[in-house]
């Protein structure tokens, strides 16, 4: 397992005066994501850990807590937990890319990640996920997506977490 110090949050810490739930949008600017990690560059098979910044998946998921995420060949269904992964230029609330929800619809079968629209195509597929702290959902486009991963939960007590950088 890798640990990956990063915020996997939508939200920022309550501590903070900043507002919180704002869902994934496009930046103004083209300033890429405070903390952006590019999920080609995480483990292609296997487990990596991620480490939680922020309250918005609480009490099933602690702020602070290392998450496991499974092999990312390991398609999600519907109730799991799911680390999404925006492109550059796409952020969550707090600046990063990366971030901790629930999956409620998937997109449909055969959409592939990086999601590109065929050019006589007016149709964007769109992923439904939620959180817990306060409750909400967000419709996020296929093709502000760059990779949605599994999350099979909290890191057990004592789990060996080994560092590794990207």
């Amino acid at each position: 397992m890798a640990h990956i110090d990063t915020a996997v949050s939508q939200r920022t810490s309550r501590r903070t005066a900043e507002p919180a739930g704002k869902p994934a949008r496009k930046a103004k600017t083209e300033k890429p994501a405070e903390h952006f990690i590019d999920p080609a560059k995480v483990p292609a098979t296997g487990k990596y850990a991620l480490r939680v910044n922020g309250d918005c998946m609480e009490p099933a998921v602690m702020h602070g807590a290392h998450v496991i995420v499974d092999d990312p060949t390991v398609a999600p269904k519907p109730g799991d937990l799911v680390v999404i992964y925006l492109k550059q230029g796409y952020h969550w609330h707090g600046g990063t890319n990366v971030g901790l929800k629930r999956l409620v619809f998937n997109v449909m079968e055969g959409v592939k990640y990086p999601y590109v629209a065929h050019p006589d195509s007016n149709v964007i597929p769109v992923l439904i996920v939620e959180q817990d702290n306060p409750r909400r959902q967000y419709q996020l486009r296929a093709d502000a997506l760059l990779a949605v991963h599994k999350c099979l939960g909290p890191a057990p007590k004592g789990a060996k977490l080994v560092e590794a950088a990207l």
